[in-house]
This record gives C-alpha cells, structure tokens and sequence, in this order.
C-alpha cells in the first residue's frame, strides 16, 4: 500500500478486488461492436466459456466468485455433473436414501412425514417436491422411494443433486474476507493467503496459485508461514492480435457476452 504496512488484511484486499471489477466490467467499443476483457484473455477451453486465465490470490477467498458469469457457472457446474462418482448412487432405497439427503442437505430427525403427503408424492412420483416441502422427513421419502424403479431413482438423484449444485459456486466453501459489517482478521487473511489454494476449477485446469508471481516484498517466517507483503498484484494473460480477429470474427463471438 501506499501509506505503507502490508497488503495481507481484508481491507487492502477488498480495495484491490474492486479496483480489479472495475477492470473487468471496462468496455470499449469499435466499428459499432463493444469489446470486454472476455474479448482478449486467454482461455484454456473456449472464448466466453471459462474465466480469463489469471493469477489472483483472491482466488483464496469467495469474493474471487465476483467476476464469474452465467456461462462461466454453467461451464463448472457441467464439469462438477460429468465427474464419475460424483452423483451419489441411488441402487437400493437405503443407498437413495442417504444420497437424497446430501443432494436436498435435508436433515434426518425424528419427525414423521404426513402420510397423505407421502402417498400423494409417491403417487405422483415427485418425491423431490415432497422433499423440499418436509426437508426433515427423508425416512419417509425414502419408503416412498420403493415404489420408484431404478431408472426413476437416478433421474430423482440427478434432480436433486443438480438443484443443490445451481444454488453453488466454485467459491461457496472459501472464506470471506467480508461477512456484514465484520472482516476477516489479518492472521487469518495471511494464512489463508499462504496456504496453497486453487481457481475456480479445483485446479484441473490452472492448477494452484503461484504465489511467488502475484506477491511483492512478501516475508516468510522459519516455518514457512507468509507474514506480510508489501504488493499484491493480479496477472491477466492476453491472447495476441490475430487470435483476438478470429475469436470476434468468429459464429461464436455473435453469442458472446459482448452481445447478449
């Protein structure tokens, strides 16, 4: 920072990410056409896919979701549904059962669920609306269950697991450096800072964070904890000219977010 001090607390973060917002909500406009930052990053998969490429230690944080579109969330949360394994089992009810009450995060109590409403909802086969009505009843979902083939079964599962999937980001389970009126103290900032953390994609794609690119005038202490910086930076890789004309140029780029 300029007054001095380091840049590892919530508040010189906080400055930075949004000075960077800004940088990613700038547009300009040429020939009639308004270009953004998606225009000329470089991306690992395809144009208005996936974030820019880029190096950020907000990434450590959940306030590094804010530059994230509606295609970039459809983009993870195809990628988190085509993962083996990741769609829980639902071969047998007690297998439903459990895998229901991860997807709907529904807790399993002592309460009982009407009768009428388990035999209307089974009668029906929409036990995902019997689940969200009673979230606490799952017992009872699951001996409705019975009555689902297999095949109902998984498509039920699927259902539910992709509903509580649209409600996440790749940044839901981070920390915040600002929750209300409370920030995150600075040990816990530098921690989480010095600690290896990775971009939206779990790392498959990026990989972690280099910490070493996106730091300045940074101390270590003797057991390898970061203690301070000076300098936080963010690093955006670009594409170059001939690969910005042909992306623009491109069917694609007439459905882009420059556009939509």
């Amino acid at each position: 920072p300029r007054k001095g001090g380091s840049m590892l607390t919530a508040e010189a973060l906080l400055e930075h990410q949004e000075r960077m917002l800004r940088i990613h909500a700038t547009t300009v406009t040429v020939g009639g056409i308004e270009y953004s930052l998606e225009d000329f990053c470089q991306n690992p998969t395809a144009p208005y896919t996936v974030p820019c490429l880029k190096l950020t230690v907000m990434d450590c944080f959940c306030e590094g979701g804010a530059i994230l579109t509606p295609a970039n969330l459809q983009a993870w949360r195809a990628s988190v549904l085509a993962q083996p394994g990741v769609i829980p089992d639902s071969s047998t009810p007690g297998e439903f059962q459990q895998a229901l009450g991860l997807a709907l995060a529904a807790a399993q109590c002592a309460a009982s669920c009407p009768a009428d409403a388990v035999a209307a909802a089974a009668a029906a086969r929409n036990l995902v609306g019997l689940a969200t009505s009673w979230p606490q009843c799952v017992n009872c979902v699951s001996q409705a269950a019975e009555l689902l083939s297999q095949t109902e079964r998984e498509a039920l599962v699927e259902a539910a697991f992709t509903a509580q999937l649209n409600e996440r980001t790749p940044y839901s389970d981070r920390p915040c450096l600002q929750q209300g009126n409370t920030t995150l103290p600075d040990e816990l900032v530098r921690r989480y800072v010095g600690e290896p953390c990775q971009q939206w994609d779990q790392g498959r794609i990026f990989g972690d964070v280099n910490k070493l690119l996106v730091l300045g005038g940074e101390e270590w202490g003797e057991e390898g904890e970061l203690l301070r910086a000076s300098a936080v930076q963010e690093i955006l890789v670009l594409v170059d000219g001939e690969a910005i004309q042909r992306r623009v140029a491109s069917p694609a780029a007439s459905l882009s977010i420059r556009v939509a």
